[in-house]
């Protein structure tokens, strides 16, 4: 009997936040609220007046430039690059790209 594994499921935007996280040592908490004030953790989510889009709202020439820096090649439409991305720019203290964190943090 041969067993066919078993389909990679992505994990939740609330699971990749987690993971990269960790990953970058930042707030989970914080960057879920940020993520969650953004979009209410939706990847179909369009904002700005259509020039922000995913889990994290990133706007594109924000995203692409933190990419390079981060010298990765990642993908703007798939949500776990955009928290990976996240998560590296909190970690470098580039969080204030985020309205939603001065919300979510009261400062």
């Amino acid at each position: 009997v041969t067993v066919e594994p078993e389909p990679e499921v992505p994990l939740s935007p609330v699971e990749y936040a987690d993971q990269y996280a960790s990953q970058y040592p930042v707030d989970a908490s914080l960057l879920k609220k940020v993520m969650k004030c953004e979009s209410s953790n939706n990847p179909k989510a369009v904002g700005d007046g259509g020039r922000a889009r995913n889990v994290m709202q990133f706007h594109k020439p924000t995203f692409y430039s933190y990419s390079k820096k981060l010298g990765e090649e990642l993908d703007y439409n798939s949500y776990q690059d955009q928290i990976k991305l996240a998560a590296y720019m909190f970690s470098i203290n580039q969080g204030s790209h985020w309205t939603c964190l001065k919300m979510v943090t009261g400062r």
